[in-house]
């Protein structure tokens, strides 16, 4: 995370959700992406066309998009997990992987 300079203060997440470099964006649109794309009730969360239209500007499909944003949230995970034994985080771990791999099933069928 970094911060800028500016008078309001804005912090940045890396992503690999962001194409161009620096790949980086508001961390708060970061969680509500992140989050959105974890529900299991994708379609329908509140913040569902804040995805999409990320995905969109990007010029990610949709599902490729979630896609890596699982990616990236389980190699997150892994980087905990090797750090503290965390129950939640393995749940979590877990949860990404059986999603990652329906959404490949979904993507590559």
């Amino acid at each position: 995370m970094e911060k800028t300079s500016y008078e309001v203060d804005i912090t940045w997440a890396e992503t690999p959700l962001v194409k161009k470099k620096p790949q980086y964006i508001c961390a708060g649109c970061c969680h509500e992406i992140y989050i959105t794309c974890a529900t299991k009730d994708f379609v329908h969360h509140p913040y569902f066309d804040l995805v999409s239209q990320a995905a969109k500007r990007e010029r990610f499909d949709l599902n490729l998009f979630r896609l890596i944003c699982f990616e990236h949230q389980l190699k997150i995970a892994n980087k905990i997990i090797s750090k503290v034994k965390d129950r939640e985080v393995y749940c979590l771990k877990n949860h990404l992987e059986e999603t990652i791999n329906q959404l490949k099933n979904n993507l590559f069928t």
